[in-house]
C-alpha cells in the first residue's frame, strides 16, 4: 500500500504541469477630441437641418466612425463598417412608425396605443435585428463581430419573461436583466470564439436592492426636510426647495448607480477564450459628469454637447480593460450575411434600451 502511494506521489510529481498563461493587461485607449468632433457634429447638424434630416444617417456613420477609430485595444482601432444607405432605409421606416405614433396622439389616441402596443410586440425582433447589425458592421483588427442568438430567445427574454414583472410585485426583474444580459453576451461571436457569461442572480439583487435604498433613503429625507413647512412659512419655503432637491439628487444618484453597477458587472462577466474583462466605472464620477455636462449644455445653449459626449467617452474608455490570457491571435475570420439597419434604427428612434446600461 505504501509503495502504491509513493508511486502515485512520484507519478504526480513528474507528471508535467499544465503552463498558466500570463495575464496581460490592455487598457482602452480613447484618443478622440472635442475640438475635432465639434467639427464634424457642426456640420452634422447643419447638413440635417438643410436636408431635413436625410443627411442624419449619413451623420450616424460619420460619428460612430469617428468614435471607433478613436478607440484602441492592443494598439488597434476598432472600425464601423456600415453604409449611409443602409441605415437611411430603417430610418426611413422608424420615421413613419414614429410620426404615426405622433399625429394618433393628437387625433386619435386609442390609435396611437395601438401604434406602441405593435411596437412592444415587436419588440424582441427590434432587439434581434440591431443586435445583428451593429455586431455585424463593427470590427477589430479586420474581423468582424457576430451575433448568432436567435429570435425565439429574444421573445423569451423581452416579451414573455417581463410579463411576470408586474405579478411578481417587481421582484422578478433583476432576474429577468440577468438572463437579457446573458443573451446579449452569449449571442456574440469574434474571431471564431463565442463570448460566454458568468452571470450570477444575486448580484443583479444586490445592485437593485442598493439602488432602491438610495431613492427611498432621499424621500425619506426629503419628507422630513420639508415637514419644517410646520414651524413657519418662511423656513416651510426653505424646506421645499432643499426637499425637492434632495428627491431630485436621490433619484439622480440611485439610477446611475443601478446603471454604473449593472455596466461594471456585466463587462467582469464577459469572457472570450479564456479572456476576460475589466470595468470600474464609478457612480460618484458618473453622477458628477451627467450634472455638469447638463449644466455645460444648457449654459452654452447646445454647442458643448461635443465636449460632453467626449467626455463621457474618454471617461468610460479610462475605466475599462481586456485582461488577456495569453496571446490575441488567435482569432480568425467568419463569414456572415449583410444584416438590414430596420431594427436598429426603429429601437433607436423609440428608445428601446437593451445593452449594458451605459
Amino acid at each position: 500500500m505504501d509503495m502504491a502511494i509513493a508511486s502515485n506521489d512520484r507519478s504526480a510529481q513528474s507528471a508535467p504541469s499544465v503552463p498558466v498563461p500570463a495575464v496581460t493587461r490592455h487598457p482602452i485607449e480613447f484618443s478622440a477630441s472635442a475640438g475635432e468632433y465639434f467639427r464634424i457634429w457642426i456640420v452634422n447638424v447643419m447638413l440635417s437641418v438643410v436636408t431635413l434630416g436625410i443627411y442624419s444617417a449619413w451623420a450616424t456613420v460619420r460619428t460612430r466612425r469617428y468614435f471607433y477609430a478613436n478607440t484602441r485595444l492592443d494598439g488597434e482601432p476598432f472600425e464601423y463598417l456600415a453604409e449611409p444607405l443602409q441605415i437611411l432605409k430603417g430610418r426611413l421606416i422608424a420615421i413613419i412608425l414614429l410620426g404615426s405614433y405622433l399625429l394618433l396622439n393628437q387625433f386619435a389616441p386609442m390609435w396611437s396605443l395601438a401604434v406602441l402596443v405593435l411596437i412592444a410586440l415587436l419588440t424582441p425582433w427590434l432587439v434581434y435585428s440591431a443586435l445583428r447589425f451593429r455586431a455585424r458592421y463593427s470590427s477589430w483588427r479586420g474581423l468582424r463581430f457576430r451575433f448568432t442568438g436567435t429570435l425565439g430567445q429574444a421573445v423569451s427574454r423581452f416579451l414573455g419573461l417581463p410579463l411576470l414583472i408586474i405579478p411578481s410585485l417587481g421582484l422578478a426583474y433583476p432576474w429577468i436583466k440577468g438572463l437579457q444580459h446573458e443573451y446579449v453576451a452569449t449571442g456574440h461571436r469574434f474571431g471564431g470564439k463565442r463570448f460566454e457569461f458568468t452571470r450570477n442572480g444575486g448580484q443583479y439583487y444586490a445592485i437593485y436592492i442598493a439602488g432602491a435604498g438610495i431613492i427611498i433613503g432621499a424621500v425619506i429625507g426629503s419628507a422630513i426636510v420639508m415637514g419644517a413647512r410646520a414651524i413657519s412659512p418662511e423656513v416651510g419655503t426653505i424646506g421645499t426647495v432643499l426637499g425637492m432637491t434632495l428627491i431630485y439628487a436621490g433619484y439622480l444618484i440611485g439610477f446611475v448607480y443601478i446603471a454604473v453597477r449593472l455596466a461594471n458587472l456585466f463587462w467582469v462577466s464577459l469572457v472570450i477564450d479564456e479572456h476576460r474583462f475589466e470595468s470600474n466605472l464609478r457612480a460618484r464620477d458618473l453622477t458628477w459628469i451627467y450634472f455638469s455636462n447638463t449644466v455645460a449644455i444648457i449654459v452654452s445653449l447646445g454647442l458643448l454637447i461635443p465636449w460632453a459626449v467626449v467626455r463621457s467617452a474618454r471617461y468610460r474608455a479610462s475605466r475599462m480593460a481586456l485582461l488577456a490570457a495569453g496571446s490575441l491571435d488567435a482569432f480568425v475570420a467568419e463569414a456572415g450575411a449583410e444584416q438590414s439597419a430596420t431594427g436598429a434604427e426603429i429601437g433607436d428612434a423609440f428608445d428601446f434600451e437593451f445593452d449594458a446600461g451605459l
